[in-house]
């Protein structure tokens, strides 16, 4: 039942970033048209155990070089919904100036989270949100559960930059690819600060770029 809930939730989260784009009419579903088979589609229960002081993961995140709970990354997908406790729950966003923000969430609330293939579809525009959890100071002792809902666009859909958001001084940034293809990189290229795009951009992932047609 909260799959389908969801599911629900992110056809209208993706109806408005078409909108917000200026897509209208027919337009407005070309996200999630892109959503037919939920084939690639997945909800994870998420448990971090309670860690002690000094044990691995139990940073808070002021070291870099101590382990944290979840490293540093961006969701592979269009976007994320997060459902996790409320208050200081760990979860970190970093900043247009590369700091960590604590994301404080309110009962009830679900975040969201923008992934890669937004900002495929937007070349840029809509950049993906790197994030990490830590083990919020003096909460050492407490474990942490939450629910994400990945949503991932069919696993043979293109992906390709919009064509109303190309030109000559901004020129599509991916090559073609399918959804599936890119999933395979991405599991083997996780580190948002060790991941080499290069592999992406110079088109060694799927073939030269094209737009799409929207």
């Amino acid at each position: 039942k909260l799959f389908l809930q969801c599911t629900a939730a992110v056809r209208a989260v993706l109806v408005a970033a078409a909108l917000g784009l200026g897509l209208d009419g027919a337009e407005a579903g070309f996200f999630v048209d892109r959503l037919q088979e939920w084939d690639m589609t997945l909800m994870r229960l998420i448990h971090y155990p309670a860690v002690a002081p000094g044990e691995a993961g139990s940073s808070d995140g002021q070291d870099a070089s101590a382990p944290v709970r979840c490293g540093a990354h961006t969701d592979f997908g269009a976007c994320t919904l997060l459902f996790t406790e409320g208050g200081d729950s760990g979860l970190q966003y970093r900043g247009a100036g590369g700091e960590w923000r604590d994301v404080h969430a309110r009962p009830g609330n679900v975040l969201i989270n923008t992934g890669d293939m937004l900002s495929v579809w937007t070349n840029g525009r809509w950049k993906p949100s790197p994030h990490r959890v830590v083990v919020p100071r003096g909460a050492q002792g407490r474990e942490r559960f939450s629910i994400a809902f990945f949503c991932q666009p069919d696993s043979g859909v293109r992906m390709r930059p919009l064509q109303r958001l190309l030109s000559e001084r901004s020129p599509a940034k991916w090559p073609s690819f399918s959804c599936g293809e890119y999933l395979s990189w991405r599991a083997n290229n996780i580190d948002v600060e060790e991941r080499e795009d290069t592999s992406l951009h110079e088109g060694r992932l799927g073939r030269q770029a094209e737009p799409s047609a929207a």
